[in-house]
């Protein structure tokens, strides 16, 4: 074994009470069914609703994510509840609804973070998206991975590491980043 796996294992071992099972998406170009996983595309909208409104520009609000919380990895599976998780944000720059109502605070009123309960499945609604919405991505499964904490995370739950193990830690990336679930 190679010095630096053997850093890279001793690392491992050291931060392993934060290590955490996180899930990256599989995904594929394309929108899906309606109840599908998803980033963008179209989202289960009941029969008698409209697509969501920014209440400070009163535009359409960008689709971000659907999760089918009944189709979760095994782990995660009835974790929180069933049905699907909706988020919507407003993306508008004019005005700047993020500045101007906070977006990144978690009770903004410029995002929707939801459980809808589908029914009506065979019902057409019109839906009329912003302009400028993300291509959409069907997330199609899900791939387990250890997931560590970054080196400010481990040195503040007390763990001390030292300059050459930060390096080893950003050289290896078993901080797993982008889109994930859990972790």
């Amino acid at each position: 074994m190679a010095e630096s796996d053997v850093k890279l294992e001793q690392l491992k071992q050291k931060s392993s009470p934060l290590k955490r099972s996180a899930w990256k998406p599989i995904v594929q170009e394309g929108d899906g069914a309606l109840t599908a996983s998803k980033f963008a595309g179209t989202p289960w909208l009941n029969a008698s609703e409209r697509w969501l409104l920014c209440p400070n520009c009163n535009k359409p609000m960008q689709f971000f994510l659907q999760l089918n919380l009944d189709e979760l990895p095994g782990a995660l599976k009835a974790k929180f509840g069933s049905g699907l998780l909706q988020l919507f944000y407003c993306t508008n720059y004019k005005p700047p609804c993020e500045c101007d109502c906070q977006g990144w605070e978690p009770f903004s009123t410029i995002k929707v973070v939801r459980i809808v309960q589908p029914s009506n499945l065979n019902v057409k609604v019109e839906i009329s998206q912003p302009n400028k919405s993300f291509p959409a991505k069907l997330i199609e499964a899900w791939e387990a991975v250890d997931d560590y904490p970054d080196y400010q995370t481990i040195e503040n739950c007390e763990i001390a590491i030292n300059e050459e193990e930060s390096n080893t830690l950003v050289e290896n990336h078993i901080t797993v980043t982008g889109d994930k679930l859990g972790g």
